[in-house]
């Protein structure tokens, strides 16, 4: 009879355990999600994902996946350069979540005759250092003269600083790995309109990097017309093994300048939290300047002669 009663104790007392353990997993579990370009099915690199209502988030690594626990009571946005933003409870979320390109019809391209020749033009100078946070994206509307309308974009080059000024020499070399992001619009009333490279570009920077990073467009056919382009930059983070791991005042430092040029008859910077669908003119007054200041980009153009 002992025997019986022990055997059923034991029974019971798995039972409960088993319960027990899953309760917890069902309350602490976390699950796997991917994000992927709705059109080209390619998961997306390094989206931002944010909580709504706390303070926080989080990014999705190289292969678009991120991890979060089901029983988190809040609903997240998510967003990536070049695509529209959605938001979804934390309890509804799909495996595999969808985010839908700004302007899923690229432009018509236009290929040109002749022989081409290089040209640079843009800001010669780039005298003021912009330690990035995470948290919002740059813009800078360019608009040609006329001599440089209807060329094409060969590449994009972004000046940058590689070391911070204020850390102890002993650290001036330390090693970094950091993500870039970029995209390139047509304009429309001096703001983004269409898109006109097939996916946002994602630049890998380290100490290595030099002091300007040229990122080679060729390939995608961005014609310069009148009305200009418009370069957005977003500042991702530091990352480790495919994961981002800092998000503030990270390396490399975007290069901004207070010294107008010629090559352009037309320009302004713009900044945009992540969360926001809304650009804004830099306000250099707010930022204790006495000059408003530009994100000094310059153009690597491909002229054509027949």
């Amino acid at each position: 009879m002992n025997t019986v009663v022990n055997q059923y104790t034991l029974l019971k007392y798995i039972k409960m355990r088993l319960i027990i353990v899953f309760f917890i997993t069902s309350f602490c579990y976390s699950q796997n999600h991917v994000i992927v370009d709705s059109k080209t099915k390619e998961p997306i690199a390094y989206a931002n994902i944010k909580f709504i209502k706390e303070d926080g988030g989080r990014y999705s690594n190289d292969k678009g996946v991120f991890k979060i626990k089901n029983n988190i009571k809040d609903s997240i946005q998510i967003s990536c350069l070049g695509f529209s933003s959605i938001t979804r409870e934390v309890s509804n979320l799909k495996d595999t979540i969808f985010l839908v390109p700004d302007v899923q019809k690229i432009k018509e391209v236009v290929i040109q005759s002749g022989k081409s020749k290089l040209k640079k033009i843009g800001f010669k100078k780039s005298n003021l250092n912009w330690f990035g946070s995470a948290n919002i994206q740059l813009g800078l509307l360019i608009k040609p003269t006329k001599e440089n309308e209807n060329t094409h974009i060969n590449s994009i080059l972004i000046p940058v600083k590689n070391k911070h000024s204020n850390i102890n020499k002993d650290k001036i070399d330390k090693n970094f790995n950091s993500i870039i992001k970029m995209s390139v619009f047509s304009v429309k009333n001096d703001l983004p309109h269409e898109i006109l490279v097939e996916a946002p570009i994602t630049i890998k920077c380290n100490q290595n990097t030099g002091n300007i990073i040229e990122v080679d467009i060729s390939n995608e056919y961005v014609q310069l017309e009148p009305t200009g382009v418009f370069v957005c930059i977003e500042m991702v983070g530091e990352v480790s093994n495919g994961v981002i791991i800092n998000q503030l005042n990270f390396l490399p430092a975007l290069k901004f300048t207070n010294k107008k040029t010629k090559d352009f008859t037309f320009f302004k910077s713009f900044v945009k939290p992540k969360t926001s669908n809304s650009w804004h003119e830099f306000d250099y007054k707010k930022m204790g300047l006495d000059k408003q200041i530009f994100l000094a980009l310059k153009l690597m153009l491909s002229t054509y002669k027949e």
